[in-house]
């Protein structure tokens, strides 16, 4: 998943990577990492994305694009939601 994190990773990928079936993948990752393979990748896009955003000048559209996000709107959301804060305000708290 990390590996192709920026990418439109599926449930079936996951399971096909590690030879399970997809339900087995959902009820692994759940009991395992105590989090849904969505809100897994999720947050590890913004992790990324919050890296970008303290290291380069790119937009926030090439930096949505580059983590993964089909939309700055879509990433915009998101990242409010599991920051706590807007994309503006993480960059210039971050310079």
């Amino acid at each position: 998943m990390h590996k192709h994190y920026a990418e439109k990773v599926t449930i079936n990928d996951s399971a096909t990577a590690v030879n399970i079936s997809p339900k087995e993948c959902i009820r692994s990752f759940k009991k395992n990492i105590h989090q849904t393979s969505i809100e897994y990748l999720l947050n590890y896009r913004v992790e990324q994305a919050k890296k970008l955003l303290r290291h380069s000048e790119l937009s926030i559209t090439d930096i949505a694009l580059r983590a993964g996000f089909s939309t700055s709107a879509y990433f915009s959301k998101i990242f409010k939601e599991r920051v706590g804060m807007t994309l503006r305000e993480y960059r210039q708290r971050q310079g």
